[in-house]
């Protein structure tokens, strides 16, 4: 939410939803009383700063390091057209390939930048968007300012404001003659066992032609049980939306690829306000986009369970973002897998859970892995428990470079050695304010092997074994942190280490 002044008037009273979908913003500046109505549209792409044949608008390069640009938006501009007076712009901004972590501002064009960021990434994240409420300058003009690095832009309008009065209401008028029927709202279509357009989610998504920038879709799932044979593949710019856990898209190993939805390519679409089943394969899988698209799963829950490797959500050579979404895998006969990011995948997981538990001899498990891939994991709890062979509750390697922040790692097994954070063979990783614990049995919170890992703010404990870290190769330093137990391989390195007591302990 983002409050500010639209032309002049500075923003004193609240939004009124009306019952026409109008929301009228009232503002009081020096003792008089003006107002901005809200009117919403079909969202349309303003610009694109990424070349062909993504690119809209007068630029196709990315904004630099202090980089301003300014663009009209009053009449048809790019993919929109926005009537002229129109005060302030809704908008959904999204930051693609950032080559630094940077902020972008956005401001009445031509006036004097604000100290106020409206969006925020990290280098090399996957795009990010945020929705972003505007004002405009006396001629329509918008401008975006980037601090550092390098980084495309790509903007839709998803409303606008524009000037409006408000008195007594007077005398009601003679009735008008009948209008046309109305019609159902633009671009979506609606599946429902019974009353909807279509009756599975593949005939809708067959139904649509014409999915583009300029014609997105929304499919809407009502609640019920939609069972895909062959699992369902995500089209571009269409986005399959549920009516919470209760509308559920279900398919065993027997669909293709094993998985129930598939993100293949360059896709511009997001799944969510849902549940996702498979039994014996894959729920979701993020397969070969590229940093022109930007897929985006939210408020989900999936789950894998049973069969030799059932996994909730497997990112192979794929980019999204994933917000709000629970990650369950259970039961499988080799290994079993909450959360997976393959291949040189680049994804931001915040505000989730992954969890892998199997009872099955010999199984592994893994609630989280990065393996030569980027991932940003913020605000995470990933569990792994009743694991035979191998129970890891996050696991990075391969070359893996991620950040992790506010993550939860808890791990068990009934024999021998579980473990919090395992992180190997090339990966860098930078880990504030871990909570990695083993809450019973044997195991170590953290194991650092040949590999380089700063460790910040963070409590590793253990209920059964006397070590907290171990390292064996590789660079690890520990800062702030409160160990349950003792360190291997650590001399050195640990600054500020204290005992669960808060007792001052050196590393060994």
């Amino acid at each position: 939410m983002h409050k500010g002044t639209i032309r002049g008037a500075v923003v004193a009273a609240a939004v009124v939803a009306a019952a026409a979908g109008v929301s009228v913003i009232s503002s009081v500046a020096a003792g008089s009383s003006n107002a901005s109505s809200f009117v919403p549209m079909t969202p349309c792409r303003l610009f694109d700063t990424r070349p062909a044949a993504d690119n809209i608008g007068p630029r196709a390069i990315p904004l630099g390091a202090g980089d301003v640009f300014t663009v009209d938006t009053w009449g048809t501009n790019g993919n929109c057209t926005i009537p002229s007076g129109a005060t302030a712009l809704s908008l959904n901004v999204v930051a693609i390939g950032p080559t630094a972590s940077s902020y972008l501002t956005v401001y009445p064009g031509g006036n004097a930048r604000p100290t106020a960021s409206s969006l925020n990434w990290t280098a090399g994240q996957a795009p990010t968007p945020n929705a972003v409420t505007a004002a405009l300058n006396g001629t329509g003009q918008l401008s975006f300012y980037n601090l550092a690095g390098s980084v495309n832009i790509a903007v839709d309008v998803v409303g606008y404001y524009e000037p409006s009065t408000s008195g007594p209401a007077g005398a009601t008028g003679p009735a008008g003659p009948q209008g046309a029927p109305g019609v159902d709202p633009a671009n979506i279509i609606w599946v429902a066992s019974s009353g909807g357009d279509f009756t599975t989610v593949s005939a809708a998504l067959a139904s649509i032609t014409d999915n583009d920038s300029t014609h997105r879709y929304v499919v809407k799932l009502a609640p019920g049980t939609y069972t895909e044979s062959a699992g369902i593949d995500m089209k571009d710019y269409v986005d399959i939306e549920g009516s919470g856990p209760s509308s559920v898209i279900a398919a065993t190993s027997a669909a293709t690829s094993g998985t129930t939805v598939r993100f293949v390519g360059a896709l511009h679409s997001e799944l969510r306000d849902l549940a996702v089943t498979n039994a014996g394969g894959q729920a979701v899988l993020v397969s070969n986009t590229t940093a022109s698209g930007d897929p985006s799963l939210a408020r989900l829950r999936l789950s894998a369970s049973g069969g030799s490797q059932p996994a909730a959500l497997v990112l192979d050579a794929g980019r999204a973002v994933v917000t709000d979404v629970a990650m369950t895998a259970e039961g499988g006969t080799t290994s079993t897998l909450g959360f997976v990011a393959n291949s040189g995948s680049i994804v931001t997981v915040r505000g989730s859970s992954a969890a892998a538990s199997s009872s099955v001899p010999g199984a592994e498990c893994y609630a989280a892995i990065a393996n030569a891939s980027t991932v940003t994991m913020i605000d995470i709890e990933a569990t792994t428990s009743d694991c035979d062979s191998g129970s890891i509750a996050v696991l990075l390697q391969s070359s893996a470079t991620v950040s992790m922040d506010q993550v939860r790692a808890t791990a068990s097994r009934p024999s021998g050695n579980a473990e919090g954070v395992h992180i190997e063979t090339g990966a860098t990783a930078v880990i504030d304010r871990l909570n990695a614990v083993i809450p019973s049995g044997a195991g170590y919170p953290m194991s650092v092997i040949s590999s380089t890992v700063l460790v910040r703010d963070s409590v590793l404990l253990s209920a059964g074994s006397n070590v907290s870290i171990i390292r064996s190769g590789g660079t690890a330093r520990a800062i702030d942190v409160v160990l349950g137990g003792n360190t291997i391989g650590m001399s050195g390195a640990c600054t500020n280490a204290m005992t669960t007591g808060y007792a001052d302990y050196t590393c060994a």
